[in-house]
């Protein structure tokens, strides 16, 4: 329980990253400071890979230490990305995570067609909800089709 008031948080961190342009990459980002009535530590470790032009893949793992006055916790969230450009107007983004809290899965998969710059169609799916030890039954499935269409005048 954090009791409501005023906070002031004073963090600071320290990153290593190489080039996002290149084939592969990495990134390491360790950040300290306070947290409420207590402090938090994070580590962030990330990486991509471009397999040929239209494919990259990248992986990412985020730990969070909290310590408060009534107890401590860790978080901890790991990211998959799996996207293919297929033309410069053709896109297929997937994105999971996993989080050991609710110790559940999330993907979101998002498919961009630009037919013209202005008028673009999305399709996008969500399964927020897997529990991995329900042999990866989703619990919620969403899908929509998004149209945007810009009008100028």
């Amino acid at each position: 329980m954090i009791p409501s008031g005023s906070y002031h948080f004073w963090r600071h961190s320290l990153q290593l990253t190489s080039a996002k342009r290149r084939n592969i990459w990495v990134s390491t980002r360790f950040s300290l400071g306070s947290f409420y009535s207590g402090s938090r530590r994070d580590w962030l470790i990330q990486a991509g890979y471009k397999v040929v032009v239209p494919v990259y893949i990248g992986v990412e793992s985020d730990r969070k230490w909290v310590d408060l006055p009534d107890g401590s916790f860790i978080t901890q969230i790991y990211r998959l990305n799996l996207n293919f450009l297929f033309s410069p107007n053709i896109s297929w983004y997937n994105y999971a995570q996993y989080e050991n809290q609710s110790e559940t899965i999330g993907w979101q998969s998002r498919f961009q067609w630009i037919i013209r710059p202005g008028k673009e169609l999305f399709l996008t799916f969500n399964s927020p909800l897997i529990d991995p030890l329900e042999r990866f039954t989703p619990q919620v499935y969403e899908a929509r089709i998004k149209v945007k269409y810009t009008v100028r005048f």
